[in-house]
């Protein structure tokens, strides 16, 4: 493709996520450049979870004492208060 093209969709997928999400500019800017890595496909969770900030999957099964999270007894505590 064209370099002229290629601008279009990345400005394409930006006012997309500002529009339809609400996105900050720069993450606006982000979400334009994994869609155009993904040729306009789906962005895997992966993904989403970067652009929001959230853990990854593997994060989410550990406490943060370290412990797997469904084998500590304080995990409770730990993930929701930091003891």
């Amino acid at each position: 493709m064209s370099n002229t093209v290629n601008t279009m969709i990345m400005e394409s997928y930006f006012e997309h996520a500002i529009v339809n999400f609400g996105f900050s500019d720069d993450m606006a800017e982000d979400y334009a450049k994994m869609r155009f890595e993904n040729e306009g496909g789906p962005l895997s969770e992966g993904q989403i979870r970067s652009l929001m900030g959230a853990p990854d999957v593997d994060e989410n099964e550990l406490c943060m004492c370290g412990d797997p999270i469904d084998e500590c007894p304080d995990a409770y505590g730990h993930m929701t208060h930091g003891v």
